[in-house]
C-alpha cells in the first residue's frame, strides 16, 4: 500500500501512514432546532463571528471548518449505485484544465475527472497543508530551486494511457504554453527532468513556494492524458480522476457564453482509489438564485447545495438553522476570500488612483456587514485574511471618510462621472447597498449593470464596464493571491504598476520567515494606499446537505473552490 503524506507549506514532506484525505472532521453544527424564529439568524451569525475570532487567535492555522459529526464509516453504509445531485450558483465554461477562461471557478467541475499531483488537506490541528494525490511524496531542495516528486505507481488515464514521469513532463509543458491560462502559476519552472518512470524533478529559475500550491489547488497541477492533447478537451476531458465526464446540458444566455445547467459524470471503475467515488453518478447543476437551491435540497430533488451567505436574508438563515432538527447538516468555512469590487483601471475615471482611493474610503463596510448582511460576516480592510501570511493587523481600521472621498473625486475632476458596476443577478441586496453608498459618498454617478453569474468574469475581462462585484480570488500562498486577483487575466483587464510588480516579484522569491511576512505586509499597505480593487466584507461559505448524505471528510478546506466530492456518498436505505 502506498505511503501518503501531509505537510505544511514551510516543511519538507515526511511520509505518514495515515491517509489525510480520509481523516475525520472536527464537528461543529448549527444550533439545534427549537429556537424561536426571531433571533435564530443572529445566533447563526454570532457562532460564525466566534469562529472567525477563534481562527484569528491562532495565526497561520487558516480557516476553521465546521461539519457534521458521523461515527459511521461512509464506505460501509453508502449505496454505491446512487446518484448524487449538487447545486451551485455558477456554471462551467471549459473542462480543459490548462485553457479554461475561469481558472478558479471551473476547477470545481474539473476535479471529478482529473487528479492533481498534490492536494490541499486539513491539518489535524487546524489550517491547511499539502497532501498526496498522484504524487505520494515531494521534497524541496535546500536552496529552494528544485522540487522532487515521487509518483503514484499503477495509475492509468481513463483512455488506458499510463500515468508516469513522461505524462507529468508533457502536462507541465502544456500548462506553460503561451495560450495556457495557468502558465503564470508555473512560471518559475524552467524544466522538468525525468529521473525514472516514477520520479521527476522540477527545476526552478528561483525559489517559489507558490509552485507547490499550484500543483495542489490549481488546474495547473491536474493531469490530462497526453493522448488527448490536440483534441477537444474542453468537451471531452480525459484524466485519471474517479469520475468520467458524460454530458453537459446548456441554456444559451448568449451565443458566446453558455450557461451550463447540468454537468453529468459517472464513476470510473479503474480509479486507483476504489473509495474515491462512493456514488455511481454525479450531477453538478447550476441554479443561480440561492432560494431555489435551498428549496430544491429541502424538497429532496438535490442532495446538497451551496448557500449564499452573505447574500441570504435573515429569514432564510433562520429557516436553515431550524432544518438541523430534521437531520440536515451545514458545512461552513470562513474563507480567505472577500466580497470585492474589481476595478478596470483602463476606463476613466478609474484610471486615476485618486478616484479609486475615493471609492475605497467611500464605503461604510461596517454598515454593510451589520445591516445588509445581518452580522453574518465582518468588514474587510485588506486582501489577506486574518491568520494568513501577509495579513497586517494595523490595517484593520475603518477608512470610511465620505468628506475626503468627495474631495478626492473633485480634485481628480471626476465629480458626476459615470461608473458602471456589473453585479451578478444572485447578489441584489449587497449590490444595491454598495451602489447607493458609493453614489452618496463619493460624488460619482454609480450605475448597476445586471449580469448573469456565468457571464460576469468574461464581461469584466473583455473590459465592457468599469467594475464588477465578485469574490476576490485568494489562496493560502500569498503570491498566488496576487497573481490571480491583481495580475491581468480573463477576469481582470487592468495592468498593475511597475512598483507593484517589483514588490510582488521580490516577495515571491523571499524564503519563508519574518522577511517574507514583512514583504507581504508592505504589499497590503501599498494596496490600501493605492487601491486596485475594493475589498468590502469577508466571505462565509455554507453548504447545505441532506440527512442521507455521508462524508469521509470536510468537503471544503479554506473555501468553495476547494469543494471536492471524493468520499461523498448517499446512505443506503
Amino acid at each position: 500500500m502506498p505511503i501518503d503524506i501531509i505537510a505544511t507549506r514551510q516543511q519538507t514532506c515526511r511520509n505518514l501512514r495515515r491517509r489525510p484525505d480520509t481523516a475525520a472532521c472536527t464537528p461543529s453544527t448549527a444550533e439545534a432546532a427549537g429556537a424561536s424564529h426571531a433571533g435564530t439568524a443572529r445566533q447563526f451569525a454570532r457562532s460564525h463571528q466566534a469562529e472567525r475570532l477563534e481562527r484569528t487567535a491562532n495565526p497561520k492555522d487558516g480557516a476553521k471548518v465546521t461539519a457534521s459529526s458521523k461515527s459511521e464509516n461512509p464506505v460501509e453504509v453508502v449505496d454505491r449505485s446512487a446518484t448524487l445531485r449538487f447545486a451551485m450558483s455558477f456554471g462551467l465554461t471549459s473542462l480543459d484544465p490548462h485553457r479554461t477562461p475561469h481558472v478558479t471557478k471551473d476547477v470545481l467541475w474539473l476535479r471529478p475527472v482529473y487528479d492533481s499531483l498534490l492536494r490541499g488537506v486539513m491539518r489535524p490541528g487546524g489550517g491547511v497543508g499539502i497532501g498526496p494525490q498522484l504524487a505520494t511524496d515531494y521534497e524541496v531542495a535546500a536552496d529552494g530551486k528544485s522540487i522532487r516528486l515521487t509518483l503514484r505507481e499503477g495509475v492509468t488515464f481513463q483512455d488506458g494511457t499510463v500515468f508516469d514521469a513522461r505524462a507529468v513532463k508533457a502536462n507541465i509543458e502544456r500548462a506553460k504554453e503561451p495560450d495556457s491560462t495557468v502558465a503564470v502559476e508555473l512560471e518559475a519552472i524552467d524544466s522538468v527532468e525525468i529521473v525514472d518512470d516514477h520520479h521527476v524533478v522540477l527545476r526552478l529559475s528561483a525559489p517559489d513556494p507558490a509552485v507547490i500550491w499550484a500543483l495542489a489547488e490549481s488546474p495547473a497541477g491536474m493531469m490530462l492524458s497526453p493522448a488527448a492533447f490536440g483534441t477537444d478537451v474542453s468537451n471531452n476531458p480525459v484524466g485519471t480522476g474517479p469520475f468520467t465526464f458524460v454530458s453537459r446540458q446548456e441554456d444559451s444566455i448568449d451565443s458566446a457564453i453558455p450557461e451550463t445547467v447540468d454537468v453529468n459524470y459517472t464513476r470510473w471503475e479503474g480509479h486507483w482509489d476504489p473509495d474515491a467515488a462512493l456514488v455511481k453518478n454525479l450531477t453538478i447543476a447550476t441554479i443561480a438564485d440561492s432560494t431555489p437551491r435551498y428549496e430544491e435540497v429541502v424538497a429532496g430533488r438535490y442532495h446538497g447545495a451551496q448557500l449564499a451567505p452573505p447574500h441570504d436574508t435573515e429569514e432564510h438563515l433562520a429557516r436553515g438553522v431550524a432544518l438541523t432538527s430534521r437531520g440536515f447538516r451545514f458545512e461552513s468555512v470562513v474563507g480567505t476570500n472577500d466580497f470585492t469590487v474589481y476595478l478596470n483601471h483602463n476606463k476613466a475615471p478609474l484610471d486615476d488612483v485618486r478616484v479609486r482611493r475615493a471609492m475605497w474610503i467611500g464605503l461604510d463596510r461596517n454598515k454593510i456587514a451589520a445591516e445588509t448582511l445581518h452580522g453574518v460576516v465582518g468588514p474587510a480592510y485588506q486582501i489577506f485574511a486574518k491568520g494568513w501570511e501577509g495579513y497586517d493587523p494595523a490595517l484593520d481600521v475603518d477608512p470610511f471618510d465620505p468628506e475626503e472621498a468627495r474631495r478626492l473625486v473633485r480634485e481628480a475632476g471626476a465629480e458626476g462621472a459615470t461608473v458602471e458596476i456589473m453585479w451578478a443577478t444572485n447578489e441584489e441586496e449587497i449590490a444595491h447597498a454598495i451602489q447607493e453608498q458609493l453614489s452618496a459618498n463619493t460624488g460619482l454617478d454609480v450605475k448597476l449593470v445586471a449580469i448573469h453569474p456565468n457571464k460576469l468574469g468574461i464581461s469584466m475581462g473583455a473590459g465592457l464596464h468599469h467594475a464588477m462585484m465578485s469574490m476576490a480570488v485568494t489562496e493560502p500562498e500569498p503570491s498566488r493571491t496576487l497573481e490571480l486577483t491583481y495580475f491581468p487575466n480573463a477576469r481582470n483587464p487592468s495592468k498593475p504598476s511597475d512598483e507593484f510588480y517589483d514588490m510582488a516579484a521580490a516577495a515571491k522569491t523571499t524564503p519563508p520567515g519574518p522577511e517574507r511576512e514583512r514583504a507581504y505586509r508592505a504589499i497590503s499597505r501599498y494596496l490600501v494606499a493605492n487601491p486596485m480593487h475594493i475589498n468590502v466584507v469577508n466571505y462565509l461559505y455554507v453548504l447545505l446537505l441532506r440527512p442521507e448524505v455521508v462524508t469521509a471528510r470536510n468537503l471544503m478546506t479554506h473555501g468553495l473552490m476547494q469543494l471536492d466530492f471524493r468520499g461523498v456518498g448517499i446512505r443506503a436505505a
